[in-house]
């Protein structure tokens, strides 16, 4: 995140680090919520494994059930 997400600042990195963290490992249940858990940074590791709680699902886009998402930004692609 800090070297390819083009934040402003390392604070700023981090904290999208960690919500994405706790978005992926609140989709993720038992061992396989564990595994990726494993090999991230120490300061990370706990993050998926303790994602906060909703009392709502997650935004739904229609009706084909699928989530909102952002569009990315013209010229900018995820990188692989």
């Amino acid at each position: 995140m800090k070297e390819r997400g083009e934040y402003h600042a390392p604070e700023e990195a981090e904290r999208a680090t960690r919500v994405l963290l706790a978005l992926v490992g609140a989709h993720l249940v038992g061992d396989i919520r564990a595994q990726p858990a494993t090999r991230l940074p120490e300061e990370f590791a706990l993050i998926p494994l303790n994602p906060p709680t909703s009392a709502q699902p997650p935004p739904r886009s229609g009706s084909n059930g699928k989530l909102m998402t952002r569009p990315v930004a013209a010229g900018r692609h995820p990188r692989r």
